[in-house]
């Protein structure tokens, strides 16, 4: 019998004797104190499987602790009440869209993941069904610390820019973000390096980014057609529940579009109703080989008030002696939690974040109830030769919102508009009332 095979057959025997060898000694009475060995702690095991956790969703974590996916949603379904001067109605049915009528959409239908692999690495994907065309969000995958403390992050999201357009669809206070977003810049392909230094509630990011098409795509139209966009914030003001917070920020982005054309234009501050201010002339685009676009964004939390406000200035270069054409648009509201509660603002992300009611509807409670009330002017300066449709939009919103728990709610918001457009014919104030139902999880 060879070394190997009387290994096998005698080590367990060995293993067993030794065991029962231990357990009658153990057993066996002895005048003298046992030997003491130190207690040790019992380690409990790790968490693993699927948790929920409200307002983040469905998260599978495994045995090893040290990777996670959540699995989350969106849905938002809103109805809008319309009526419009005469003027209003006959420049949108001039440029092919609805004049002001009744409606009701689904506004986003969204599924979501993210995660983290082995504390470096982190992703996100989201995909919208909403639209006619279902289309790419984020689709991004980051590394943590790759110098120092700076992140990097690769693929398609938001450019860093506005406080406006960088606060999630979930938690704005209204129902459709202010005017200003037409010149934000929003999804793009590209490389971003950020950070943020939690002591001083201070961060910034900055990139390079591609136009993409609604699956992602970057359009490969020419060479060179790069933007460039930064942003910093900083809340000088904030404790340690974020009850009482103060932020400041500020951003650029230079821009070079690849179809060597741009075009600015909005509507008010209602998704249901027609654009009522554009660049466009005749259904052609400016020519441009370039824009510059600048931010600067205010904010503040005192408890159940908050307040909010942003600058945003854009310049599209003209081609072969043509005028530049200057854009801009600003906004500021304020609103007030009637039963407390405060908006949730992250330094980390620079951004405000989800509501959690003191008490929930259905639960012995009513839930929270916030009112809130806007002013946005949004203005394009070009030449009526240039832009017929250019012109100036003013509007006032006024919000009230029902949070039912921190993962529903019901937005009322109604809308006041004047439109002074570079086509005289097309001046008026416009009227919507809109509600929303919203449900994530």
């Amino acid at each position: 019998m060879d070394t190997n095979t009387l290994f096998r057959r005698g080590a367990p025997l060995f293993v067993s004797t030794l065991c029962m060898t231990a357990t009658v000694l153990a057993n066996e009475p002895s005048s003298e104190a046992p030997l003491a060995f130190p207690e040790q702690p019992t380690l409990a095991a790790p968490a693993a499987g699927w948790t929920y956790e409200a307002g983040e969703g469905m998260t599978f974590t495994p045995a090893e602790g040290d990777k996670s996916v959540t699995i989350g949603g969106r849905l938002m379904y809103d109805f809008a009440w319309m009526s419009a001067d005469d003027g209003p109605k006959a420049g949108a049915v001039a440029s092919g869209q609805n004049p002001f009528v009744d409606g009701g959409e689904v506004r986003r239908a969204w599924l979501e993941a993210k995660g983290e692999l082995y504390d470096k690495i982190y992703f996100a994907a989201q995909y919208e069904f909403a639209s006619t065309n279902p289309s790419v969000r984020d689709l991004y995958l980051g590394i943590h610390d790759v110098v120092g403390t700076v992140d990097a992050q690769f693929g398609q999201y938001k450019e860093p820019f506005s406080l406006n357009e960088l606060t999630s669809s979930k938690y704005i206070t209204f129902m459709e973000r202010s005017m200003t977003t037409a010149l934000s810049p929003n999804w793009s392909a590209g490389a971003m390096l950020k950070d943020v230094y939690a002591d001083s509630h201070f961060g910034w990011g900055v990139g390079v980014f591609r136009e993409t098409d609604s699956q992602g795509d970057t359009p490969q139209m020419k060479d060179g057609a790069y933007n460039f966009t930064g942003r910093a914030y900083w809340a000088p003001v904030h404790n340690d529940d974020a009850t009482n917070v103060v932020h400041v920020g500020v951003a650029a982005s230079l821009r070079n579009p690849e179809s060597g054309t741009g075009r600015v234009r909005t509507r008010p501050e209602n998704h249901l109703a027609p654009y009522v201010v554009d660049t466009r002339n005749g259904g052609t685009d400016v020519m441009t080989d370039g824009m510059t676009l600048y931010n600067a964004q205010v904010a503040w939390v005192g408890g159940p008030w908050s307040a909010q406000a942003e600058y945003i200035m854009s310049t599209m270069d003209g081609v072969g002696g043509a005028a530049d054409i200057d854009s801009s648009s600003y906004y500021a509201f304020v609103s007030y939690f009637i039963t407390g509660e405060h908006r949730p603002y992250s330094s980390k992300s620079g951004a405000f974040g989800r509501v959690k009611p003191n008490s929930n509807y259905g639960q012995g409670g009513n839930g929270a109830w916030e009112v809130a009330a806007r002013f946005t002017n949004f203005d394009i300066d070009a030449p009526a030769a240039v832009a017929p449709l250019a012109g100036t939009v003013d509007d006032i919103t006024l919000g009230v919102n029902w949070y039912m728990n921190q993962n529903a709610r019901v937005m009322f918001n109604y809308v006041m508009g004047d439109l002074d457009s570079n086509t005289d014919a097309n001046d008026g104030d416009m009227s919507m009332f809109m509600m929303r139902f919203q449900v994530d999880f």
